[in-house]
C-alpha cells in the first residue's frame, strides 16, 4: 500500500540540544492518544536529528566555582531575544557586546562559539519552517538544555506564519514558571501545558481546530495562556490520567533510522509508571508528575509485543522515575515477560532496594541496565536529601544487581549543601570498594548539584545553608518591560559545599573514580547512557576515522553550511588531507562555507559519492520507518545516510550514517545506482526491482531485492 504525504495542520516537535539517540518518548506518548481520540493532525518532527550538532549555552558552575540557579540560565540572552521579537528585528540572536562576552565567559564558554552557533539556529529554522509552511499548531517539548533553542524556533515559526499557535509544554516550563510566562508574554508562547500533557494537548488543539486563533479565550485546567498568567485559574491542576487507559505509545510518525540506539539495538523508551514513590530533596521529578502513577504488568507486557511487531523493538531504554517503585509489580512484571517468552531487554532508574532474589529473576526476564541513584553512601547526608535509604542498602542493592550481571550506573552527587569532606571521603572509598570487587559491572556518573524552582530545597535554602542571589540590575535593564517577573528570578547560591569544595569534589571524581577500573563494553553494551554532548568549536568541520573492515584509510567527514544544513561525505585519507590543508586557512570566524577555496574543493568531492549527503529540511520531513516492504511502497534515499563505491568487491559499496561516530555498513555495489537514483526521484520496490538500472553488475532480481530489503532496514531507504 503507498503511503501518501499529506500536509498536516498540527506538529509536534523537538528542538537542539538534548541528546537524541533515542526516539523521544513524550512526543511518542502524545500521539497516541491524540490518535486514540481520533485526532490524526498531528506530525512529528525532531528538528535535533536535522542540526546533529549541540553547543551549550549555559553551566551549572562557572570559572571561579559559581553555582548557577537553573531557572531561566541563559536570561540575559533571553531578555535581548525577547526584545529583539517584541521590537520586529530582523534578526532576534542578540548581538555580541560586553553583555553577550561578559555572561558567557563567566560561564566557561566561548562566546564567539556560542553566538554562530545561536546564529546559526536561527537560518536552520527559517529555512525549516518554509518546508513546513502548512503548519498552524505547533507544540514544542521543552527541556532547560533547548528552552533557548524553542524560542529560536518560535521566533522563526511567528514569523514565517503570524496566524501560527504555538504550545509548548515538558519539564522546563513547568518547573520554571517564569520561562513560561516571560514566553507568554512576549507572544512567543499562545499557550503552556503544565505537567502531563496528553488531555490538555488534546482539549487545547479541539479548542483551537473550534476557535482558530481564538483559542485563548477558553480555559483548560493546567493551562497557562497570555490571559491567565497572574491569575489563580492559571494554576489550578487538572486531573491525572490512569496509565491503564494509556495507549501504545506510537512512533509511525518518527523516522527511526536518525536514531543510533534503534538502529544499532532496536532501543526505543516505554515506561510502567509515572512520578515516584519517593520525595527526594532536590529532585524535581517527583514533583513534575505529582502522584505515583503504575500501569498493569500484564497490560504492559501486550504493548511491549505489539511495539516489537510494530517496530523491531530488542531493547527498552524505560522513562520511569523508578522502574521499581513497587517491587511486587516489578516481579510480576518480569514473570509476564518470561511466560510469555517476550525476548527483549531493557534497563532504566532504580531505587537502591533490591533483594538478590528479585535482581536474579529481572536478569533472567532481559533486564541488562539500571541506573540507581545513589548520591551518597553517607548516612547523614542521604537523611539530609530525604533519600530514605541507608548507606549499606546502596551498597547492598548494588551488589545484589551486580551478583545478578546486571551492570549498575552509580549516580553521585557533588556539592549537596550540608554534605562534608569527610562523608565525601567516605562514599569514595565505597563506590571504589564496589568497582574493584565488581570489575567491569560498575560505572559512576558524577552531577553537581543545582538549584532548580521545583525542588523542595529551593524554598528552604536558608535551611540548608544557601544563600540565593537575584540577577543583577544590568541584566534586568535589558528588557524593563518584564521586570516584575525577572526581578524575582534568582541567579546564583553560594554557601554551604558550594564555590572551592563543590569544584573540588567534582574534579576528585572525574581524576580518581574515572581514572579507576574501567566498565566493561561486554556489560555496557546496549547500557542506556549520557548522550555525548558536542562543542561547537570542533563541530564546524568533522572528521571521524573509520575502523575495521579494512577501512584504516576511510573516514567520514561532516560539515555545518551557512545556511544551516548538514553536509556529509565519506572521503579516502588523501582526500581527508587535502580538506583539512584548505581549512588551516579558513577564518572560523565565519562560517567555512564562506571561503571559496574550501567550498569548491567540497563540490568536487561530492561528485565522487554514491550518495552526498545533504541534511537539510527540504529533504527531511516525510521520511518514516515502516515495519516490511511491500511491492507498492514508495521509497527514497534517506537523507541521514552517505554512500561510496571504495572497491570492486561484492561489499565494496560503504554506506555511513550522519549520526554514528565510527559504524560503517558495507553491501553490494549493485546498490549504488538505486540510490543515486533515489536521492531525488521517489520510487516503488517493484518500479527498482523492474529497472535496468537495478540490474547493474549481473544481479539479477531475486539476489536484488533482499539488498533492497537490508537498505530498508537499515534506515538507508525510507518510506515516503
Amino acid at each position: 500500500m503507498n503511503r501518501v504525504i499529506t500536509e498536516k495542520p498540527a506538529l509536534l516537535c523537538v528542538t537542539p540540544h538534548f541528546g537524541n539517540s533515542v526516539p523521544p518518548a513524550g512526543p511518542a506518548a502524545l500521539l497516541a492518544f491524540l490518535h486514540q481520540n481520533d485526532c490524526n493532525d498531528f506530525a512529528f518532527t525532531d528538528f535535533r536529528t536535522w542540526l546533529p550538532y549541540r553547543c551549550k549555552t549555559f553551566n551549572e558552575m562557572g570559572a571561579f566555582a559559581e553555582t548557577f540557579v537553573l531557572d531561566v540560565p541563559e536570561l540575559p540572552i533571553v531578555l535581548k531575544l525577547l526584545k529583539a521579537f517584541r521590537d520586529g528585528n530582523p534578526s532576534v540572536v542578540p548581538e555580541r557586546d560586553a553583555v553577550f562576552d561578559d555572561y558567557c565567559t563567566k560561564r566557561l564558554l566561548n562566546p564567539k562559539y556560542v553566538h554562530q552557533y545561536l546564529v546559526t539556529l536561527e537560518r536552520f529554522f527559517a529555512s525549516a519552517w518554509k518546508q513546513h509552511s502548512h503548519v498552524q499548531f505547533a507544540g514544542f517539548t521543552t527541556w532547560t538544555t533547548n528552552y533557548l533553542s524553542t524560542l529560536i524556533a518560535a521566533a522563526q515559526l511567528k514569523r514565517a506564519n503570524p496566524d501560527a499557535y504555538v504550545v509548548a509544554g515538558g519539564p522546563q516550563v513547568t518547573e520554571s514558571k517564569n520561562s513560561a510566562v516571560l514566553a507568554l508574554e512576549a507572544m512567543l508562547f499562545d499557550a503552556v501545558v503544565c505537567g502531563e500533557g496528553e488531555q490538555a494537548l488534546f482539549e487545547l488543539y479541539r479548542e483551537f481546530d473550534e476557535n482558530g486563533r481564538r483559542a485563548g479565550t477558553g480555559h483548560i485546567p493546567g493551562v497557562l495562556k497570555h490571559s491567565s498568567c497572574d491569575t489563580e485559574e492559571g494554576a489550578e491542576p487538572r486531573k491525572l490520567l490512569s496509565l491503564k487507559t494509556l495507549p501504545t505509545p506510537r512512533f509511525d510518525e518518527i523516522d527511526l533510522s536518525a536514531y543510533s540506539g534503534w538502529r544499532e539495538h532496536g532501543m526505543l523508551p516505554y515506561q510502567l509508571s509515572r512520578g515516584c514513590t519517593d520525595k527526594c530533596a532536590f529532585c524535581s521529578e517527583w514533583v513534575f508528575w505529582q502522584k505515583f502513577r503504575l500501569s498493569k504488568p500484564d497490560a504492559s507486557v501486550e504493548q511491549i509485543s505489539e511495539l516489537q511487531q510494530n517496530y523491531k523493538l530488542r531493547h527498552i531504554a524505560f522513562t520511569d522515575s523508578l522502574v521499581n517503585g513497587v517491587e511486587r509489580r516489578l516481579e510480576m512484571f518480569a514473570e509476564n515477560l518470561l511466560s510469555n517468552e517476550i525476548d527483549v531487554t531493557w534497563g532504566g532508574f532504580m531505587r537502591a532496594q533490591m533483594t538478590p532474589q528479585l535482581a536474579k529473576l529481572i536478569s533472567r526476564a532481559g533486564c541488562t541496565f539500571a541506573f540507581v541513584g545513589v548520591e551518597s553512601l553517607s548516612d547523614e547526608t542521604l537523611d539530609s536529601m530525604n533519600k530514605r535509604r541507608t548507606g549499606i542498602e546502596n551498597v547492598e542493592a548494588i551488589e545484589a544487581f551486580a551478583n545478578a550481571d546486571v551492570p549498575v550506573e552509580i549516580g553521585l552527587i557533588t556539592g549537596f549543601p550540608g554534605d562534608s569532606r569527610e562523608r565525601f571521603m567516605e562514599t569514595v572509598k565505597g563506590v571504589m570498594g564496589l568497582q574493584s570487587r565488581f570489575p567491569g559491572k560498575i560505572r559512576v556518573s558524577v552531577e553537581p548539584f543545582r538549584p532548580t524552582p521545583n525542588q523542595p530545597i529551593y524554598n528552604r535554602m536558608h535551611e540548608f545553608g544557601l544563600e540565593p542571589a537575584l540577577w543583577d540590575e544590568q541584566t534586568l535593564d535589558l528588557e524593563p518591560r518584564y521586570s516584575d517577573i525577572t526581578s524575582q528570578i534568582h541567579c546564583s547560591v553560594s554557601g554551604s559545599n558550594q564555590g572551592v569544595d563543590r569544584l573540588g569534589e567534582l574534579h576528585y571524581l572525574g581524576k580518581v573514580i574515572k581514572s579507576g577500573p574501567k566498565p566493561s563494553n561486554e556489560y555496557f553494551a546496549v547500557a542506556w547512557g549520557r548522550p555525548e554532548v558536542l562543542d561547537f568549536e570542533s563541530e564546524f568541520v568533522r572528521f571521524r576515522p573509520f575502523v575495521g573492515q579494512g577501512l584504516h584509510n576511510w573516514c567520514s567527514v561532516r560539515a555545518l553550511h551557512s545556511d544551516g544544513s548538514v553536509r556529509f561525505s565519506i572521503l579516502s585519507g588523501d582526500e581527508a588531507r587535502g580538506l583539512q590543508a584548505l581549512l588551516r586557512n579558513v577564518d572560523f570566524g565565519d562560517n567555512p562555507f564562506g571561503d571559496a577555496a574550501f567550498a569548491d574543493a567540497w563540490d568536487d568531492l561530492a561528485v565522487e559519492q554514491t550518495i552526498s549527503g545533504s541534511l537539510h529540511p527540504d529533504k527531511s520531513a516525510s521520511h518514516r520507518f515502516t515495519e516490511a516492504l511491500h511491492a507498492h511502497d514508495l521509497m527514497v534515499a534517506s537523507p541521514y545516510w552517505a554512500a561510496r563505491i571504495i572497491d570492486n568487491t561484492e561489499d565494496g559499496l560503504l554506506i555511513h550514517n550522519l549520526h554514528d561516530l565510527v559504524r560503517t555498513y558495507r553491501t553490494n555495489p549493485a546498490l549504488a545506482p538505486i540510490l543515486r537514483t533515489l536521492v531525488d526521484r521517489p520510487m516503488t520496490l517493484e518500479q527498482i526491482a523492474d529497472s535496468t538500472s537495478g540490474l547493474a553488475q549481473g544481479v539479477d532480481r531475486n539476489d536484488l531485492v533482499p539488498v533492497l530489503e537490508y537498505a530498508h532496514e537499515l534506515g538507508v531507504l525510507s518510506v515516503v
